[in-house]
Formats: structure tokens, sequence, C-alpha cells
């Protein structure tokens, strides 16, 4: 009986053994599995600590963009403008160059009207050169 009692203890002894080790296996997957959550916790703020900064420097992508969204939008105005005012310059110089053609065309009728002027002149001065020459031989006789 002392012998059984000697094994018996011997097997519990066996069985408690079993028992921590596999207590202490489960122990180390958890400490392990709360090893892995921690570092995926501290990833995770990691990356959000970096998709807050992206967002900030696309934050201010969008204010730069906006502003030169509305410099070039006053410069497209400045560029109507000028693009009006060389509209209406065309406009002046062409009428300007129409009333010059219209001078012209004056100037041209004038000055033909002047040259009909000179030959009618000219045919009367002949006409009194003959009738001069006429009346000398008339007299001359």
């Amino acid at each position: 009986s002392a012998l059984r009692e000697k094994y018996a203890a011997e097997i519990a002894a066996l069985h408690r053994q079993h028992a921590a080790v596999m207590l202490q296996q489960e122990l180390d997957k958890v400490v392990e599995l709360e090893r892995v959550r921690e570092r995926g916790r501290r990833e995770i703020r990691e990356q959000k600590t970096v998709l807050q900064q992206e967002k900030m420097v696309l934050q201010q992508v969008k204010t730069v963009m906006q502003q030169e969204k509305r410099v070039l939008q006053a410069q497209a105005m400045m560029l109507e403008q000028e693009k009006t005012v060389l509209q209406q310059e065309a406009t002046a110089l062409q009428q300007d160059t129409t009333a010059l053609q219209q001078e012209v065309t004056v100037l041209q009728q004038e000055a033909t009207v002047l040259q009909q002027e000179k030959t009618a002149l000219e045919l009367c001065l002949l006409s009194v050169e003959q009738e001069c020459l006429h009346s000398g031989k008339v007299r001359a006789r």
C-alpha cells in the first residue's frame, strides 16, 4: 500500500508537471498574442499619424491649387479685357482707315475735276490763240 501511495504521488506529481507545462505553454501563447496585438496597435497608431500628416499636406495642396485657380481666373479676366480693348482699337483703326480711304477718294475726285478744268482751260487757251492767229491773218490782209 505504501508503494501504491508512492506511485500515486509520483503520478500525481507527473500530472501536475504536465499541467504546469501545458499552462506555461498557454501562458506563452497569450503573452505572444498580447505582444502581437500591441505591435498591431502601435502600427495602426503610426499609420493613423502618417495618414493625418498626408491629409494636412493634401489640404495645403488644395489651398494652393485654389489660390492658383483664382490667379488664373483673374489673369483670364485681364486677358479678356485686353482683348476687348484691342478689338475696340482695331475697330477704331478700321474706321480711321475707312475715313482716310474716303478722303483719298474725295481728293482723287478733286484731282480729276482739276485735271478736267486744266484741260478745259488749255482748250480755251488754244481756242484764244487760234482766234488771235486768225484775227492777225485777217488784219495782215
